[in-house]
């Protein structure tokens, strides 16, 4: 398992949890059909950057919202993988979040 990282660690994330995000990007992109509930769940949580929400606000239609939070994970929220899997569960991705804690 991947070393501890605070919440609001910034840079890419490494190791098996990277390894995870890439392999099961299509499901999560797929499988998150309304990530507004999501996006503030990890808001709140501190995992996204004021700079994140501003992007995520860019996008127009959910699909292409999913997809730069997605990236915006793997790409900048070092300490997010665990906030971002209890977020799924959270907001009822029960089987998202199981697909990526059984991946590890």
């Amino acid at each position: 398992m991947d070393q501890s990282h605070p919440t609001n660690e910034r840079g890419p994330m490494v190791g098996d949890n990277l390894k995870v995000m890439k392999k099961y990007l299509t499901q999560l992109i797929n499988g998150i059909t309304d990530p507004h509930p999501l996006i503030s769940c990890l808001d709140g949580k501190g995992v996204l950057a004021d700079r994140h929400k501003q992007m995520l606000d860019l996008e127009k239609c959910n699909y292409d919202k999913v997809r730069a939070l997605i990236h915006l994970l793997k790409d900048d929220c070092r300490g997010g993988f665990i906030p971002f899997v209890e977020s799924l569960q959270e907001t009822g991705h029960i089987s998202l979040a199981k697909l990526l804690l059984d991946g590890k």
